[in-house]
């Protein structure tokens, strides 16, 4: 990541002038630009652990179809006999 290293170097043009506006501005944009990264990533992680939970409520739930089939099924076989 090159936000720190960004950070410093605009926050230092900012104490060597304190006027000069485009390392004000360009420091504001590295900031915004990390905090909106970080805000993706959590993001991210989040829908990847809602994804990993619905895989597994999706596993649960074919299981149960699984077995309620073979359950309608030994019900239908016995009922005929």
């Amino acid at each position: 990541m090159i936000f720190p290293r960004s950070e410093t170097q605009f926050q230092h043009s900012l104490q060597l002038s304190p006027t000069f506006e485009e390392a004000r501005s360009r420091l504001h944009a590295v900031r915004c630009h990390r905090k909106l990264e970080e805000a993706l990533s959590a993001q991210s992680r989040n829908l990847q652990h809602i994804i990993a939970e619905l895989t597994k409520y999706q596993r649960q739930q074919d299981t149960w179809v699984t077995v309620l089939m073979a359950i309608a099924s030994e019900q239908a076989g016995s009922s005929t006999r």
